[in-house]
């Protein structure tokens, strides 16, 4: 049996005010790349004193080609 090979990317906000027409531009791009979000989650910026909320995507997609096979 083979293993499906993945490849991961993370997409964030990066501590900027939540503008979710940007996060939403980046994800419909990757989309577009073969990418799909696996989760979206969004808390407090950890270095920020204003609280600012920051926004992560995780996506993947499946690398074309061989995939080792399963031991």
């Amino acid at each position: 049996m083979k293993a499906t090979k993945l490849e991961y990317k993370v997409i964030t906000s990066s501590g900027t005010p939540q503008n979710p027409a940007n996060i939403d531009q980046a994800i419909e791009n990757a989309g577009q790349e073969g990418w799909e979000v696996t989760s979206i989650t969004r808390d407090e910026h950890p270095s920020d004193q204003d609280k600012t909320e920051e926004v992560v995507c995780v996506l993947r997609r499946e690398v074309k080609g061989k995939a080792a096979p399963i031991k």
